[in-house]
């Protein structure tokens, strides 16, 4: 009745005591389910995506760097300035100075840029470029350029104009250079691909706006045009313009009026 007892078993044949048995409340405790051990990764997976990063990496920069390529390209393409500087700028090309819009545009940056009042002098029109002289209010020369782009400057010299009065910048007939080059080819049969520039001088001779001349060069051969301030009378340098000739032609019928006066007089003396 008082003899030894065995603690209690925890009731699984074969099982070990419990160390916990006959405490109140005592039982097994459940840890919960072990997660199976993580495997690292083989050397070589590891590889296989850093290269792919690398290379995805490489990818995207050298799309990147095709782009601002292909970008600065085309704009150096585009740009006037450029275009100048490789040529690609001729009297039949739209950005050229010798069409009317481009001329009209070189001549309201020039206005914008010159001191009020300042007339024209003189003016040099190439495909790709613009320049001259114009005479300010106090009889200074000032240096004009407009750039391929429209950029215009204007530079005091410093030197006196010698009482030119030059001309306004509003009487140059925009549509004058494109019409001189046009009427060159069809009247006088030279080609716009030939032309060097086109020359703008102011008179000296009170009530004489001035004239265009033009150059053109084929090889060695260089033909010289003039033309009247609005573009047209276009003829071959040392030919007599439309003024002279009018006033040719009038002198030839005046010359031919009295021979015709002249013969009748001398048949009336001849029937008496």
């Amino acid at each position: 009745m008082f003899g030894r007892s065995d603690p209690p078993s925890s009731g699984l044949p074969g099982a070990a005591p419990s160390a916990l048995g006959g405490l109140p409340g005592s039982g097994a405790v459940s840890l919960g389910k072990a997660e199976p051990a993580r495997t690292p990764a083989e050397p070589g997976e590891s590889w296989q995506l850093g290269s792919l990063g690398t290379l995805a990496f490489l990818i995207v920069a050298l799309a990147a760097a095709t782009y601002g390529f292909a970008a600065d390209r085309q704009h150096r393409k585009d740009d006037p300035v450029d275009q100048a500087s490789r040529g690609a700028i001729t009297a039949t090309s739209a950005l050229s100075f010798t069409s009317t819009e481009r001329f009209a545009a070189a001549l309201d940056h020039l206005r914008a840029k010159a001191p009020a009042g300042a007339r024209l002098a003189s003016l040099t029109v190439a495909p790709d470029d613009l320049h001259g002289s114009l005479v300010s209010t106090d009889g200074e020369d000032l240096y004009v350029s407009v750039d391929p782009s429209l950029g215009a400057t204007v530079r005091h010299t410093g030197m006196g104009m010698n009482g030119l009065a030059g001309l306004a910048l509003n009487r140059i007939p925009t549509d004058a250079p494109s019409r001189i080059v046009r009427v060159a080819g069809q009247k006088l049969h030279l080609a716009a691909a030939d032309l060097d520039h086109l020359s703008f001088s102011s008179s000296a001779v009170p009530g004489t706006p001035g004239s265009w001349s033009a150059t053109y060069t084929h090889g060695f051969r260089t033909t010289l045009v003039q033309a009247a301030l609005d573009g047209t009378d276009v003829r071959l340098t040392g030919q007599p313009d439309a003024d002279a000739r009018a006033q040719l032609r009038d002198a030839q019928r005046r010359i031919a009026a009295a021979k015709t006066a002249a013969a009748r007089a001398l048949r009336k003396a001849q029937q008496r």
